[in-house]
C-alpha cells in the first residue's frame, strides 16, 4: 500500500508533465495517421431533396465511358414517368451506346424489401447489358455513391427511391474530381472482389 501511495503522489505531483506528453504523443501519433490520408481538390456542387434527380440525369445521359454505383436501395418499379423509371431508362441507354454500367447492389438473405427492389431493378438493367452484383448478404451496403467517367461522384444519403428523390430530407454532394472518383471507383471495385454472390445472371434468378 505505501508504494502504490507513493507512486500516486509521484504521479499528482508530475501530472502536468504526464498529461503533456502524453498530448504530443497523441498529436504526433494522429499526425503520423493522418499522412497516410489523401486530400483531393474539386468542385463540389450541394444538391439538397429533389435537387439531385436533374442532377444524376444529366450526368448519366452525358456519360461517355463508365458509369460505377454502389447503392442500398434502387427501386424501380413505379409508372413510366416516375424518377426512378427514367433514371433506369437513363442507365439502359446509357448501357445501349456501349457505355460500361456497373452496380452494386444491397441484398439480404431473408428476403427484405431492399432485396425485393433491388432484384428486379438488376434484372432489368441486366437485360440491357449491364454489370450488376448484390452484396454479400450478412453485411448491409449502405453507401448511395455513383461515379461517372471516372471524374464525377454523387456522394450523399439519398437512395434512388421516389422518396428519397421527391420527398424526404436528403442530401447529396456533386464532386468533380478525378482523385476522388478514383477512390469510389476503387472502393467498388474492392466490394465486387470482397463478395461471394456471383454477377447477377438470367431472369429467373
Amino acid at each position: 500500500m505505501r508504494r502504490l501511495a507513493a507512486i500516486w503522489a509521484v504521479c499528482k505531483r508530475y501530472s502536468h508533465i504526464i498529461f503533456s506528453s502524453a498530448l504530443v504523443l497523441f498529436v504526433i501519433i494522429s499526425n503520423i495517421m493522418a499522412s497516410d490520408k489523401k486530400v483531393y481538390e474539386g468542385r463540389i456542387v450541394f444538391l439538397a431533396d429533389k435537387a439531385l434527380f436533374p442532377e444524376l440525369i444529366a450526368a448519366f445521359s452525358r456519360a461517355e465511358s463508365e458509369i460505377t454505383c454502389a447503392l442500398y436501395m434502387f427501386k424501380t418499379d413505379g409508372a413510366d414517368n416516375a424518377p426512378t423509371s427514367i433514371l433506369l431508362s437513363a442507365l439502359r441507354a446509357a448501357s445501349g451506346r456501349r457505355v460500361r454500367v456497373k452496380l452494386v447492389l444491397d441484398i439480404d438473405k431473408k428476403g427484405d424489401l431492399s432485396t425485393e427492389f433491388n432484384t428486379a431493378t438488376a434484372k432489368a438493367l441486366k437485360s440491357s447489358g449491364a454489370e450488376v452484383y448484390f452484396d454479400d448478404p450478412d453485411r448491409r451496403l449502405h453507401t448511395k455513391m455513383c461515379i461517372i467517367d471516372n471524374y464525377i461522384s454523387f456522394i450523399g444519403s439519398h437512395n434512388y427511391t421516389f422518396s428519397a428523390l421527391q420527398r424526404n430530407a436528403e442530401v447529396t454532394v456533386r464532386i468533380q474530381s478525378e482523385g476522388i472518383a478514383s477512390e469510389g471507383v476503387k472502393y467498388i471495385d474492392e466490394l465486387i472482389a470482397d463478395i461471394n454472390i456471383i454477377e447477377v445472371g438470367g431472369v429467373d434468378e
